[in-house]
């Protein structure tokens, strides 16, 4: 097949192949994403956004992410993902230590309007995202990936993880990590497949979301594996977990083998 060597390159191939599925579901299909990270390419590229610079990205896991997302990398710029749970201090202090002026949120207008420009686009050995890693010590650490990075990183996951377009992944760890950011989101967009995202964190809600779902692969950390097998206790069992789950993959932290 074609060579999606940069991420913009993977949604284009994913909207070819499957426009008309849900992305998320009853929210966003695979043609929306490609439309709607155009009009922000558009847009961003009318405010001078291009090759070079970094923009920054704060909203939960949803349509909204995505949109951006994609948005920022069709103008050959790259995304800084910020955790909503930062405050407005160690915000500003990451947004000056790398050099971001500007952060897409909420409040991005998803058919934008103004100035549109002509995006740049991007190339494999483009920046494409920064991730600010904790860094066991001092100041965040910026993790610089490429386009080609994440799409070699995207074909070596569904190496190990067979995915198609008939499954849904739980969309529950925060995208701005790259852990869920590849092993979720991306490797759904070079699948066809759906993400689900859970109404909040609490275990009820995670349950229900999967079952009711049909999620079939989800990645968690050994925390919430923790207090969703409390959960599915409680509530009667693995059947909680909806009949169509084949793997949840544990990452972040040494997970017991007894839970």
């Amino acid at each position: 097949g074609q060579d999606m060597n940069t991420l913009p390159e993977l949604l284009s191939a994913s909207a070819s192949a499957h426009g008309g599925r849900d992305l998320f579901p009853g929210t966003m299909t695979y043609g929306d994403l490609a439309r709607r990270a155009d009009a922000v390419s558009k847009a961003l590229a009318g405010q001078g956004a291009g090759p070079g610079q970094v923009l920054g990205l704060l909203a939960p896991n949803g349509p909204e992410w995505a949109a951006a997302f994609f948005g920022v990398l069709g103008t050959g710029a790259a995304v800084l993902p910020l955790d909503p749970h930062l405050g407005p201090e160690e915000r500003a202090h990451l947004l000056a230590q790398f050099g971001v002026e500007k952060v897409l949120g909420m409040n991005l207008p998803l058919e934008p309007t103004g100035p549109s420009g002509k995006p740049a686009g991007a190339k494999p050995g483009d920046l494409a995202v920064l991730i600010a890693s904790s860094g066991t010590t001092g100041k965040p650490k910026g993790v610089m990936l490429s386009h080609a990075n994440l799409t070699t990183n995207v074909r070596q996951f569904r190496e190990v993880i067979a995915f198609s377009s008939e499954d849904a992944i739980l969309g529950l760890l925060p995208f701005h990590h790259v852990f869920p950011l590849t092993g979720c989101l991306l490797a759904a967009v070079s699948s066809g497949a759906r993400v689900v995202v859970p109404e909040s964190l609490r275990p009820p809600a995670i349950l229900q979301a999967m079952a009711g779902g049909g999620v079939s692969f989800g990645l968690l950390v050994p925390g919430l594996l923790r207090l969703m097998a409390k959960g599915a206790e409680r509530a009667g069992g693995a059947k909680v977990f909806g009949s169509a789950l084949r793997t949840l993959l544990v990452g972040g932290a040494p997970c017991p083998l007894v839970l």
